[in-house]
């Protein structure tokens, strides 16, 4: 189930009182310890960017990127390794969309530069990422592929070119755990479903025909983020489309009912719970084949991780320097819940932050949190922040944390679940086979069973069949007949219902005749008939209908009285 709603609870004083930045002790003005010190320039008409050589290092006035055919670049001043460039717009409209769009290279010398190959392309709010390499150099140039001056309301640009380009040595999450990866394939019933194949490093996809992926983390240990990684994209994958499952043995596995789910391009990262276990499986709801989440090395596609309290997700390796309360009401007459309020970054003093370098030129580093620890998700537009509050009771206050102050961090503001949040997950399964075939009807039965009829098709004469399940759907029963008028009709079912007062199945077929004739006036013909079980659908009584072919059926009214 999906529920959407901007529905804004109160932000408490914030429209007559600014914030000022509230740090916790110990906070230090080296913030942006993790970006990598550098002085940034550029190139007008690199035509050549194997041999164009950077300049006008450390001019601190406006600039675009994509223009004219531009580079931009750092001078560490020395060789330094990294594994991360961002390209940072002033907002979130430029037209940088793929990787083709730019080319990246490095140099010591800024006379003869070469090629920079192997890193994937994204991008999320502000920022243009390029990450998923590793380089050692003194000078690193980013080339746009841009030939034209292009437009002015849609350049990658800033009022100072020092905060356009940066780069990163980011490092691996704190609390990652190593194990061995496998996985099992048409894992219909995943609470039993054994993962194998552990420790291959070939080729896997995941949303692909019912398959799990799990680990092997060697024993139990206790975990709170589990992190899936493809090599482009972003996939098709939403939260309803993944289940969680975790073991101790590897034969009966135990659902994780409550996580959330974040999806950052090319990586899908589910938090906000806590188990302990030696074995992970992560299941897919997909019964097709036309996978788009895929890893070229399987070891490399899931990763389990135990975040300690105060790392966020996609940190980067590194830690929050700031964090400051928002305090929040609801001002309304019922329980709020799973709802979003809107945090203006006027009111968080978002502008002198950045220029105090507390916080970065593309929110990447911000994160919300509740008083307990949970993180909060969030949306950004140009404006301010949507941030999900999980509970909030009728004319209460509540305070959330704004942390920042992480320059290694991924922007995580897209908000998959601040304003779509959703409840279950999905499976579907083709139940329209032969002979069971037309005209599926389901219902949920009284006892928790499933119960499911159609019309088999093997004659025109065949009768209406049922099959159940008593596990949810994930196996059933061989069909067999419930009903058969025996004539030279087709009985189809038309509708399915249990009556909520004493949980008898009513079910209303119709047999017509006629149908593959061409003379429909006068030989086509409907019969209505209705049928009752007392039994949950195990057994009925005889079909029913008056000589005009309407259902001899007697009408309960709100009364009771019949």
């Amino acid at each position: 189930m999906i529920k959407r709603s901007k529905l804004y609870l109160l932000l408490a004083a914030l429209a007559a009182v600014p914030f000022v930045p509230a740090p916790w002790p110990g906070e230090t003005q080296a913030a942006y310890a993790e970006r990598l010190p550098g002085s940034v320039g550029y190139l007008n008409d690199d035509s050549s960017p194997t041999g164009g050589s950077l300049g006008n290092f450390g001019y601190s006035s406006s600039a675009a990127f994509d223009y004219n055919g531009r580079s931009v670049g750092i001078d560490f001043q020395t060789a330094r390794s990294f594994n991360e460039l961002r390209l940072i717009d002033d907002d979130r409209t430029n037209r940088i969309n793929r990787s083709s769009d730019l080319a990246v290279y490095t140099s010591n010398d800024n006379v003869t530069y070469a090629p920079l190959t192997g890193w994937s392309f994204h991008k999320s709010g502000n920022s243009v990422v390029l990450r998923d390499f590793s380089a050692s150099a003194r000078y690193v140039k980013v080339h746009a592929n841009f030939s034209d001056a292009g437009n002015a309301s849609v350049w990658l640009k800033q009022a100072n070119l020092q905060n356009l380009l940066e780069a990163l040595d980011t490092q691996p999450e704190p609390g990652t755990l190593s194990g061995t990866v496998g996985y099992v394939n048409d894992d219909r019933n995943p609470a039993a479903g054994a993962v194998g194949n552990w420790g291959q490093s070939v080729s896997a996809a995941l949303d692909y025909a019912y398959r799990s992926v799990g680990i092997d983390l060697g024993a139990p240990v206790s975990f709170n983020t589990v992190e899936l990684k493809e090599a482009s994209g972003p996939s098709r994958i939403e939260k309803s489309d993944l289940s969680l499952y975790v073991s101790d043995d590897n034969t009966t596995f135990a659902k994780v009912t409550d996580f959330d789910f974040l999806k950052l391009n090319n990586r899908i990262i589910l938090y906000n719970f806590s188990a302990t276990a030696r074995y992970v499986k992560v299941h897919n709801h997909f019964d097709d084949t036309s996978f788009t989440f895929s890893n070229p090395n399987l070891q490399q596609m899931l990763a389990v991780a135990n975040r300690p309290a105060g790392r966020w997700t996609a940190g980067g390796g590194g830690v929050w320097a700031y964090k400051k309360a928002i305090s929040v009401s609801n001002g309304g007459a019922q329980l709020q819940e799973d709802r979003a309020v809107y945090v203006t970054k006027t009111s968080l003093g978002a502008s002198a932050l950045q220029a105090a370098g507390k916080l970065g030129y593309d929110y990447a580093d911000l994160r919300f949190a509740d008083a307990s620890g949970r993180e909060l998700a969030f949306e950004m537009d140009d404006g301010g922040f949507f941030v999900r509050i999980p509970s909030l009771a009728a004319g209460a206050s509540g305070t959330i944390w704004l942390y920042y102050g992480n320059p290694s961090a991924s922007f995580t503001g897209g908000g998959q679940e601040a304003l779509q949040v959703e409840y279950g997950n999905k499976t579907l399964e083709d139940h329209t086979t032969t002979p069971f075939k037309d005209n599926v009807k389901p219902v949920l039965l009284a006892n928790g069973s499933l119960m499911m009829v159609a019309n088999r098709v093997q004659s025109t004469t065949s009768g209406i069949y049922a099959k159940y399940s008593s596990d949810g759907g994930r196996t059933w029963t061989t069909p067999v007949e419930i009903a058969n008028l025996n004539n030279a009709g087709r009985d189809e079912p038309a509708g399915m219902f249990v009556d909520p007062d004493n949980g008898d199945v009513l079910l209303f077929f119709y047999s017509y005749y006629g149908y593959t004739t061409t003379d429909c006036l006068n030989a086509c013909r409907n019969d209505l008939y209705m049928t009752r079980s007392t039994d949950n659908g195990q057994t009925f009584t005889t079909p029913l209908a008056d000589r005009h072919g309407h259902a001899r059926l007697r009408r309960r009214h709100l009364s009771g009285q019949v």
